[in-house]
């Protein structure tokens, strides 16, 4: 009784699926070498994210932490590099681990425009305010903010940009000018 293609494929996907919710792709690529398939690099890539990915969802963000800085160190050009990133950065905050959070939202800051750039202007700029008390970044970060954001964060971005100039000790006129601002958003 010898199974089929698709019977090995089905076994493949559920064996992977035992290994990527364990946490342990590593592991569930050794087993694919021992039998004797072959694992591009692509697939490590998928299978390493997959992995993390599973943790972050279940809302193991320690475990997510490790297996994302797993995936950031050997694909550090890997294809989901931005959303492991930006959910280290999450899973840290959520841990209220905000130090350790804020490198990673000023890398994806770095990186310029995607889809995590907008909410890690605006975590940067809460924890460079709030925890670091670094109001010269805040007011960077929620500057950014206001150039891109609409509606709702449009008015969040330009808050903390007025409360940041006015923690810097900023210029009556100019703080009263982008309280203005929001003003008229409001």
């Amino acid at each position: 009784n010898n199974a089929t293609s698709e019977d090995k494929a089905t076994a493949l996907r559920s064996i992977e699926e035992i290994y990527v919710d364990r946490g342990e792709p590593q592991k569930y690529i050794a087993f694919l070498k021992s039998i004797d398939y072959n694992v591009t690099d692509k697939e490590k890539d998928a299978l390493s994210f997959k992995a993390a990915e599973a943790q972050y969802q279940n809302g193991n963000y320690d475990k997510a932490i490790a297996a994302y800085t797993s995936y950031i160190r050997e694909f550090p050009n890997g294809l989901s590099i931005l959303a492991a990133l930006y959910q280290r950065a999450e899973s840290y905050f959520i841990l209220k681990k905000y130090n350790e959070a804020l490198p990673d939202y000023e890398n994806l800051i770095t990186r310029g425009q995607s889809t995590y750039y907008a909410r890690s202007l605006r975590k940067a700029g809460l924890i460079a305010y709030n925890v670091k008390k670094d109001f010269g970044k805040a007011y960077n970060y929620y500057s950014q903010w206001t150039t891109i954001a609409t509606g709702d964060d449009l008015f969040e971005a330009q808050l903390g940009t007025v409360r940041s100039a006015y923690r810097l000790g900023g210029k009556s006129a100019e703080v009263y000018s982008l309280a203005e601002a929001v003003k008229g958003n409001a």
